[in-house]
C-alpha cells in the first residue's frame, strides 16, 4: 500500500506538470486537445475501466480460491484459470477492438452529432482536421488500454501490485513527452501521441509482469467454462451504464461548450486538481477489491467484511477531507506563483485572469465531493464482491441522470464549465447516497 501510494503521488506530480504544460496552449488549443479525449475516453470508461476489470477479476479469485490446495494452486486450478481468462481475453478484446475501429472510422460525424456549434467554431478557425486527426490518434488507446487492463485484473488478484505502482508514473511521462518534444515538431498530432506511446509501454509492462507471476494462455475448455463466461456477461453488461461521475463532466463540458474558449480547459484542470488527493484513494481501493472479495468467497457478508469496509471508510473520509481543504486553498496559490515566476507567457491559456478565476472556482466546487467520491469508490467494490451489478447501476443512471440534466439546464444562464462543476457535484453526492443507503438490500438477497 505505502509503495502504491508513492508511486501514486508521483504519478499526480507528473499529472501537475501536464496540467501546466496545457496551459501554456493557447486557448482553443488547450480546448481542442482536451475535447479530443472525450470520445476514446468515453470508450474506456463505458466498456472498459468500469466494466471489464470489475466483471472478470471476482471470477479470476474465485477460481483461484476455489480450486486450491493448502493455499497454494493446483496444477488443476491454474489450468482452468488460464483457459478462463483465454476466452474472455479474446472475446473482450475483439469487441473492443471493433468499437474503436468503427469510431475510427465515423469520427468526423461523430464529432459534428456531439456538438455541432463546437464543430462549427473549429471549422471557423481552421482547427477541424485537427480535431479529427488528434481524436483518432487517441482511438487507438481503447484496445491498448483493454489488453492492460485484463493483464492488470489478474496481477491484483495475485495481490502484485508493483506494475500498479508505476502505471500512472508511465503513462504520465509519455503525455509529458508528447507535450515537448514531439508537440515542437508536430504540434497536437504529436501531442497526443505521447499518450498513445505512454499506454503501450504500459501495457508491456502490466504483459511483462502478468507471465512472470504465471499468467498463461490456454485454449482447452474445462466443464463449467460456460457458466463462467455467463456470469461474466451478466456482470460486464449492466456496468456499461455505470458511468464515472467524472467522465460524465468532461463529456458534458464538451457537449455544451459553444466554442474553443478555454471553457472545456478549465473544467478539465478543475477535476484533475481536485483529482490529485483523490488519487490515494483509488489506490486504496485496488488494494481493496482483491482483499474484500476473498473475505467474501471464504467467509460471506459477515463481521469481517463489515470491519474492513469501515476501516477502509474511516481513513479515507479523513483524507479526503484534508484533500479538499489542500485543492482548495493551495491552488490559487499555486497560480499566482506561476504568474509571479514568469512560467506562464502572454496569450497562454493561464495567462487570462478570467480562466484562472473559474479554474480556482470550479475547483472548490468539485472538491466538496471528495468524501462523496470516496465513499462512492469503497462501497462499488463491496457490490463487485458479492456480484451485484443492479444497485451500482441505479446509482449511476440516478447520478448521471441528474448531473446531465442540472448542466444542460444551466449552462446557457452560466457557461459550460461552472453549470458542469455544478452538475458534477450533484451527480456524486446522490450515487453516494444510493450505494451507501442500499447496501442493506444487497446483504438481503446475498443471505437468501
Amino acid at each position: 500500500m505505502g509503495l502504491l501510494a508513492f508511486w501514486s503521488f508521483a504519478s499526480r506530480g507528473l499529472g501537475a506538470i501536464r496540467i501546466l504544460l496545457v496551459g501554456r496552449l493557447s486557448p482553443e488549443d488547450a480546448d481542442i486537445f482536451n475535447a479530443a479525449f472525450v470520445l476514446p475516453d468515453n470508450i474506456i470508461a463505458v466498456f472498459i475501466l468500469g466494466s471489464i476489470g470489475l466483471a472478470f477479476l471476482p471470477h479470476i479469485i474465485e477460481l483461484h480460491e476455489r480450486e486450491s490446495g493448502s493455499g497454494k494452486a493446483s496444477d488443476l486450478a491454474k489450468e482452468k484459470e488460464a483457459q478462463y481468462i483465454t476466452y474472455t481475453s479474446l472475446i473482450l478484446s475483439s469487441f473492443i477492438g471493433i468499437t474503436s475501429i468503427i469510431a475510427f472510422i465515423y469520427a468526423d460525424n461523430l464529432l459534428r452529432l456531439m456538438n455541432p456549434s463546437l464543430a462549427d467554431n473549429l471549422i471557423q478557425i481552421g482547427k477541424w482536421e485537427t480535431y479529427i486527426s488528434i481524436t483518432r490518434v487517441l482511438l487507438f488507446a481503447p484496445l491498448i488500454f483493454a489488453i492492460k487492463t485484463i493483464f492488470g485484473s489478474f496481477l491484483n488478484a495475485r495481490r502484485k501490485f508493483a506494475v500498479y505502482a508505476t502505471d500512472g508514473v508511465i503513462t504520465n511521462l509519455g503525455s509529458l513527452l508528447g507535450l515537448t518534444v514531439l508537440y515542437s515538431y508536430f504540434g497536437l498530432v504529436g501531442a497526443v501521441s505521447g499518450v498513445v506511446i505512454g499506454f503501450v509501454i504500459s501495457a508491456l509492462a502490466f504483459a511483462v509482469d502478468a507471465f512472470r507471476h504465471g499468467l498463461r494462455w490456454n485454449f482447452g475448455t474445462f466443464e463449467g467454462l460456460g457458466l463462467y463466461l455467463t456470469k461474466t456477461l451478466q456482470l460486464y453488461l449492466p456496468r456499461l451504464l455505470i458511468i464515472p461521475a467524472i467522465r460524465v463532466a468532461e463529456t458534458m463540458v464538451t457537449l455544451t461548450a459553444q466554442s474553443a474558449d478555454g471553457e472545456i480547459t478549465i473544467l478539465k484542470t478543475a477535476l484533475d486538481l481536485q483529482g490529485i488527493p483523490l488519487a490515494l484513494i483509488t489506490v486504496a481501493a485496488v488494494v481493496f477489491l482483491p482483499d474484500i472479495t476473498a473475505i467474501y468467497v471464504k467467509s460471506g457478508f459477515g463481521s469481517e467484511l463489515k470491519q474492513l469496509l469501515k476501516k477502509y471508510i474511516r481513513w479515507g473520509s479523513l483524507f479526503s477531507i484534508a484533500g479538499f481543504i489542500g485543492v482548495t486553498a493551495g491552488s490559487p496559490v499555486i497560480f499566482w506563483i506561476l504568474n509571479y515566476i514568469g512560467f506562464v507567457q502572454p496569450g497562454d491559456f493561464f495567462s487570462f485572469s478570467e480562466n484562472i478565476r473559474m479554474i480556482v472556482i470550479c475547483t472548490g466546487i468539485t472538491s466538496i465531493t471528495l468524501v462523496f467520491q470516496t465513499m462512492v469508490e469503497f462501497y462499488n467494490r463491496v457490490y463487485v464482491a458479492i456480484k451485484n451489478a443492479g444497485i451500482p447501476l441505479l446509482s449511476s443512471l440516478v447520478g448521471n441522470g441528474a448531473g446531465i440534466v442540472l448542466t444542460v439546464y444551466l449552462a446557457q444562464e452560466m457557461g459550460a464549465a461552472l453549470a458542469t462543476a455544478l452538475g458534477f457535484s450533484v451527480n456524486a453526492i446522490l450515487q453516494s447516497i444510493i450505494v451507501v443507503y442500499l447496501l442493506p438490500i444487497a446483504k438481503k438477497q446475498v443471505d437468501k
